[in-house]
């Protein structure tokens, strides 16, 4: 699997929200354009040629105007991904039922499709029983680079809520997945836990 870009983070420059979030660190420097997953708010952030390190927030991003100057610099769109942590092991799903024994669903390297479980358009992982959610409801992304394993939650489609722990999502959301985070997609519970055994 090819390495994954470094992670670099990024100050909000809305002054109501002004939440840190981590982009991708593109392979060259220059004027990039990103826009913050919490509050929506578009920037121009200026990737440096020799980038601060890990953790360390980038300097001052700047608002991006509503009109475009003929003089401004060509920007290009990365991606980001709010709050993307670190883990050391490979990751699972859970599915947690009352009075019978959870489910154990391992994730596969690169994108994982949780949904109803339909023959006819199937799921990665296939729930059962539960007619309130998508035959793709979401998808876990599992990326694996020279620090470790990184896992972006992004929510396909929902019929009913979808919940990371107390937050929740909507069509297009993406947000990254720590150890026992639990996700809550119509009558069905997952939590997302390590493997720390083949």
């Amino acid at each position: 699997m090819s390495p994954q870009s470094p992670i670099l983070q990024v100050k909000c420059v809305n002054p109501e929200c002004q939440k840190v979030f981590k982009m991708a660190s593109p392979a060259k420097p220059g004027m990039y354009q990103a826009k913050c997953p919490a509050c929506g708010q578009k920037m121009q952030v200026n990737i440096p040629a020799n980038p601060l390190p890990q953790g360390q927030p980038l300097a001052q991003p700047q608002a991006k105007p509503d009109t475009a100057s003929t003089n401004a610099p060509k920007t290009e769109t990365v991606m980001i991904s709010f709050d993307s942590d670190t883990l050391k092991y490979p990751g699972r799903l859970e599915q947690v039922r009352r009075f019978r024994k959870n489910i154990i669903f391992d994730l596969k390297p690169g994108e994982n499709v949780v949904g109803r479980k339909d023959d006819a358009v199937p799921s990665d992982i296939a729930i059962e029983g539960d007619m309130s959610i998508s035959r793709r409801s979401l998808s876990i992304n599992m990326i694996l680079d020279e620090r470790g394993y990184h896992f972006m939650l992004k929510v396909l489609r929902c019929k009913n809520a979808v919940y990371r722990n107390e937050e929740q999502l909507h069509e297009g959301d993406e947000v990254s997945l720590l150890y026992n985070d639990t996700i809550v997609l119509g009558e069905t519970k997952l939590k997302f836990t390590s493997k720390t055994k083949a």
